[in-house]
């Protein structure tokens, strides 16, 4: 997947193939540091073009548009990377979206057992300070009388 070579590719490389040898045979600097810089120029569309294609070649969606922003910033095309990044947050979004939709599908699924064995654990690392936050949040929340029919803790 991804790995097949465009025309262009193999455009490129024998182009390239092709002046390194002009290069080679020339007998003036100018000519050589002219065809050097020309080279140059052909490796970095060959190498820019190939960027795009793995990238294109992701089954990740999130790599993929990540690494066409990268590839768009890096060749100075801010229009495309601002894009990018725009589609890269949306998708960020949807999928932060879908996995809160899976957790709590997943929490209304456990028993209250289990749901106070996740909270206790989660408190027990929490510092102090935040857990008397906690509490109090919890004792705001709660009526009085709620408060008042609810099981103590400590002889459960």
């Amino acid at each position: 997947m991804g790995s097949r070579r465009t025309t262009r590719e193999r455009e490129l490389d024998r182009e390239i193939a092709e002046l390194a040898v002009v290069v080679e045979q020339v007998s003036t600097d100018s000519a050589r540091i002219s065809g050097m810089r020309q080279l140059g120029q052909l490796r970095a569309e060959r190498a820019r073009i190939r960027d795009v294609r793995l990238a294109q070649a992701s089954r990740d969606p999130l790599k993929r548009i990540s690494k066409l922003r990268t590839i768009a910033e890096r060749e100075g095309s801010w229009v495309a990377a601002s894009s990018y990044q725009r589609t890269e947050a949306d998708l960020r979004a949807r999928l932060a979206e879908a996995e809160a939709a899976r957790v709590s599908e997943e929490l209304t699924e456990l028993s209250p057992a289990d749901l106070l064995s996740i909270v206790g654990a989660a408190v027990e690392t929490i510092p102090r300070e935040y857990v008397v936050q906690i509490a109090e949040l919890v004792a705001d929340r709660l009526s009085p009388v709620q408060l008042a029919h609810m099981p103590d803790p400590a002889v459960a």
